[in-house]
This record gives structure tokens, C-alpha cells and sequence, in this order.
């Protein structure tokens, strides 16, 4: 056997052995979880119990019997069993319709990029375009849509468990990471090798986003979720957030339990068929083949990158001092209640009659310096631990690679829960969601995915960048996606009822609230939701104007912040 072949062989053997080390970590993890369980939260369940016709709940976890659920002492098997097969149903269809969507949206836009080559500047306005369409809809988050979609398919379809709703809500779970894909795609297709061939690019961007397509499994999870929630579709998804709910912890650790397992095998699919793929086609990397050209800077003019940042920065403004020009976003006018939009309340107000305009500006301003905050702790950190991957990968044979999986390890195994679970988890073990719990839950699930972000950037430099200066200018374009990352994570916790506490004004629980008078005062809810979509859409459009100006080759950075 070739070297070549014996280190595919080698690759393949440790990314197994890997996913089996994974597996195990997390259990170990679930097994810690299962200890720190504070009293206080304990004491929470047994109220939830009633009538006492459930035995007291030890404080000493460790004496429970966890395969039964804790309030309707059935075998936790039993609750979840009969849902695991919907929720596989769901993630294989969710995933060839996104592939799908994908590859028609690309050849749509390869069609109109044939018929638009010239004048100069009608390629740029395509750029900007493009940039602005698929930024969007890459950064819309699924659980503001899933409300207003939830509203219209369970007024006007056939019951959650009917075929048509099944494919219904498949669909809309699909969007999301339908434009990821689409995304990676782009990318691929722009920085093909000079002399591939128009088949050649087809097989290559097809594989390529099947393997991007298993990776998002977790990401995909995270809208079943959200559609089993909101739009009562059966599935894991619906049953995790109601035992959050009711804390029944138990049957919430088998549920993570199996969804971690559906990811790690994912993952551990698409990474073998990236590593039998690029040893079949003499590739280093899954981001480009090896004649690939430099990306083209030109494809988004200059003005455009810094009218995006201009934006970013009125934001950041907005959020530094927006309490000099908002009225008290706490004052209650109760002769006020529920007025629409005037020349007096610019966005009307709410059930208290507090202003709404004053309370986005708060929600603005919580969201954003937590964001910056997170941002620019876990920016630097995970520099540092993507330069010490980079130093191992130097090495250059098998124990190069071996030494650069050991030491992102950590990051993998993070990784192996879908971020909102892990969210969730983390939220529903406390009693009290204070800031400080909220942010440190965020950084250290984006910590993991922003040394992923660093490594991909430095694989995809632009020629004659390397080393260093690759990192630092990875910098930059990180802090921007890990800033969006943030607010969207936080913004999650608060639409679901986990997030900050009672008092503290969020976009995410501003548009929660409003959803109750969706129907009667619709402003309650679309303001905080199109500040919201709105804020990650710049804050995404920027990152990816900058990393394509920078001639980064890469195209599933953001991807990363929701695997």
C-alpha cells in the first residue's frame, strides 16, 4: 500500500476511533450533569409533582432510578422510543430537500451569472445581490419564522400527524439549511481549478455539500425542534422542549442522549467520505482542489464592505447609547395599553402600554454588548487554541494530523450537541437564568465552533498568505460571525422562556411576548422579530463581504456557529 493510502487508512481508523472516544466523553458528561443538579432545582421538581402521589425526590441524585421518568414513573425507553423513528424521518428528509433546494438555487444562479458577465459594473451589482439574498436567508432565525408559519399552517392544513403537514413543516425546516448549503456552494463553484470541466465541478459540488449536508445534522435538529414545538409536530423535538418544561430530567437525558448519538454518527459519515474522497481525487483539503485559483476580491465592490460595516457600527452605537435618546423602557402607561404605531409611540406599545420603540432599543443594547463582550473573549482564546492545532499540523505525517484531532478534541465533543440542546440543558439545570449563566453557556459553545471557524480560514488563504499574518486576519471576520452568533443564541434562549430574567428587556423574549397578540396587536411581535432578522442579516453580510474581500476561499464559516 501507497503512503498515501496507508495514511486515507490511517485517517479513517482515527476519526472511528474518535467518534467512539466522543460518544463516551459525553455520557461522562451527561453522568457529571446528573450530580450537579442544584437543590434549589430539585426542590422545583417535587413541586411540579402535586399531590405528593410521587415518592420525595432525594437531594442525593445519585439515589434516583434514571430509567424511569421522575413524574409519570413510566421507563424513559418507553416515552422516547416511539419517537426516535419520526425524528429520523424528519432529519433524512429535511436533508435532501436542503440539498435540493440547494443545487436548484445554484443552478439558477449559475444561469443568471452566464447571461450577466458583462458590463463590470452589472457584475458587481450581481455580487451585491447575491451577497444580500443569500446572506439573508442564511441568517434568518428558524424559531422567529417557525411562530408566524406555525399560525398559518395549523389554521389552514390538515392535523400535525397528516402526510402533507409531515412534508409541510419539512419543508419550511429545510430553508435554513438550504441557504447554508447554498452558501458552501457558491463558494465552491467560484473557486474551482482553472482547467476543471463543467461535469467535473458538478460531481465535485455535489459531494461536497453532501458531506456539508451531514454535518449540519445538528443544525437540522435544531429545527425539528423548534417545528415540533411550535408547529406540534411528533418527534423528539417537540418532546424535549415539553419535559424542559416540567424538568423531568431523566427523560430529558435520554432524549440529548440519542440526539448526540444521531450527530456524532453524522459527522463521522461525512468525515470518512471526505477523507475517501479527497484520497481518490489527490485533494489536500475539502474546501478546494489543489489547482484552485484565488477567490476573486472584486466580486464585492469596496463601498458596499464598508457601507456594511457603517451599518454595523450604527448598531453598535444604537446599543452604546441608545438610552440618552429612548424613553424609560420600563414606564408604564396603562391608559396606553396596546396602542398601534403614532406619531407618540412610534411602534405603538405593549399590554402595560410601555413603549415599544424604547424597549427594542434596550433589547438592541442587551443583545449587541453581550454579543461584542462574548465576541472578543472567545475571539482571542480560540486563536490561541487553533494556533497550537496549526503548530501540531505542522508536523508533517500521520502524527501531525493525529496530534491536531487531540488537541480539538474538546471542541469535537461540544460539538457533538446540537447548540440549542446543549442550551437548553445548561439553561434548565439552574433556577435562576442569570446574565452571567446565559453568556457563559454562549461562549463555550461558540469557543469550540470559532477554532473551527480559525482552522477553515487558514486552509483557505489566498495564496502567498500564511502563518500569523493568515491568523490575524482571520481575526476580524471571526468576531464579526461569533458577535451574530451571540445575539442569535441569546435571542433563542429568550424566545423559548430560558433566557435572561425576569426584568431584563431581549429581542428574543420581547418577540415571544408579542406572540400571544400576534393575531389582534401584530406589532407586539414583527418589531422585535425584523430588528432581530434584521441585525443578523447585516452582521452576517458583513462577515461575508469582508472574508470574500480578504480572498478567504472558505464558505461555511457562519454554517459553524450552528452545527
Amino acid at each position: 500500500m501507497s503512503t498515501d493510502g496507508q495514511r486515507t487508512c490511517i485517517a479513517a481508523v482515527r476519526r472511528i476511533i474518535f467518534a467512539g472516544v466522543i460518544l463516551l466523553a459525553v455520557w461522562l458528561i451527561l453522568l457529571l450533569f446528573r450530580r450537579m443538579i442544584p437543590a434549589s432545582t430539585i426542590d422545583v421538581i417535587m413541586a411540579n409533582m402535586g399531590n405528593g402521589s410521587v415518592p420525595t425526590l432525594s437531594h442525593n441524585t445519585a439515589t434516583w432510578d434514571w430509567s424511569k421518568s421522575l413524574l409519570e414513573n413510566t421507563k424513559v425507553s418507553t416515552l422516547i422510543g416511539p419517537y426516535i423513528g419520526n425524528t429520523l424521518r424528519a432529519i433524512v428528509l429535511i436533508a435532501l430537500l436542503s440539498l435540493l433546494i440547494a443545487i436548484v438555487l445554484l443552478l439558477l444562479g449559475g444561469l443568471i451569472s452566464a447571461v450577466t458577465k458583462k458590463p463590470a459594473w452589472l457584475v458587481k451589482v450581481r455580487g451585491v445581490l447575491r451577497l444580500i439574498l443569500v446572506s439573508g436567508g442564511a441568517s434568518i432565525p428558524v424559531f422567529v419564522i417557525s411562530a408566524f408559519i406555525a399560525i398559518y399552517i395549523l389554521q389552514h392544513d390538515p392535523p400535525p400527524q397528516h402526510p402533507v403537514s409531515f412534508f409541510l413543516t419539512a419543508f419550511y425546516c429545510a430553508l435554513l439549511p438550504a441557504w447554508l448549503l447554498l452558501q458552501s456552494g457558491y463558494r465552491l463553484i467560484s473557486n474551482r481549478g482553472e482547467n476543471t470541466t463543467l461535469s467535473q465541478s458538478a460531481q465535485q459540488v455535489s459531494i461536497k455539500l453532501l458531506i456539508r449536508a451531514l454535518k449540519l445534522t445538528g443544525l437540522i435538529i435544531v429545527t425539528t425542534i423548534m417545528a415540533g414545538w411550535f408547529l406540534a409536530q411528533p418527534g423528539l423535538g417537540s418532546r424535549l422542549i415539553s419535559y424542559l418544561n416540567r424538568r423531568d430530567f431523566p427523560v430529558i437525558f435520554g432524549i440529548v442522549w440519542v440526539l448526540v448519538i444521531i450527530v456524532v454518527l453524522a459527522k463521522l459519515a461525512a468525515e470518512l467520505m471526505e477523507i475517501v474522497y479527497n484520497h481518490f481525487t489527490g485533494q489536500t483539503a475539502v474546501i478546494t482542489p489543489a489547482d484552485a485559483k484565488p477567490a476573486v476580491k472584486k466580486g464585492i465592490p469596496k463601498g458596499w464592505l464598508i457601507f456594511s460595516l457603517g451599518l454595523c457600527t450604527v448598531v453598535i452605537l444604537v446599543a452604546v447609547f441608545g438610552p440618552l435618546f429612548a424613553p424609560d423602557p420600563k414606564l408604564i402607561h396603562l391608559l396606553s395599553r396596546l396602542q398601534p404605531p403614532s406619531a407618540k409611540f412610534l411602534l405603538g406599545t405593549d399590554e402595560l402600554g410601555r413603549d415599544i420603540f424604547s424597549r427594542l432599543v434596550a433589547g438592541i443594547r442587551t443583545d449587541i454588548l453581550m454579543g461584542l463582550g462574548i465576541a472578543a473573549a472567545v475571539s482571542i482564546l480560540a486563536a490561541g487554541w487553533a494556533m497550537l492545532a496549526a503548530q501540531c499540523r505542522k508536523i508533517n505525517n500521520r502524527w501531525g494530523d493525529t496530534l491536531e484531532d487531540i488537541v480539538m478534541l474538546p471542541g469535537d465533543i461540544i460539538c457533538a450537541f446540537p447548540w440549542l440542546v446543549l442550551l437548553l440543558l445548561l439553561m434548565d439545570m439552574s433556577t435562576s437564568f442569570s446574565p452571567r449563566l446565559i453568556a457563559f453557556a454562549a461562549g463555550l459553545l461558540l469557543l469550540p465552533r470559532t477554532a473551527g471557524m480559525i482552522l477553515e480560514i487558514r486552509r483557505s488563504a489566498p495564496e502567498g498568505i500564511i502563518g500569523r499574518q493568515n491568523m490575524l486576519r482571520a481575526i476580524p471576520v471571526v468576531f464579526i460571525f461569533v458577535t451574530a452568533g451571540v445575539v442569535l443564541y441569546v435571542s433563542a434562549l429568550g424566545w423559548l422562556g430560558f433566557g435572561a430574567p425576569p426584568g431584563t428587556i431581549e429581542l428574543g423574549n420581547l418577540a415571544a411576548a408579542g406572540n400571544a397578540y400576534l393575531q389582534t396587536e401584530p406589532w407586539l411581535a414583527i418589531a422585535p422579530s425584523i430588528v432581530l432578522i434584521g441585525i443578523l442579516w447585516l452582521w452576517v453580510m458583513t462577515g461575508e463581504a469582508l472574508l470574500e474581500r480578504l480572498g478567504f476561499r472558505s464558505g461555511s464559516l457562519w454554517s459553524k456557529t450552528m452545527e
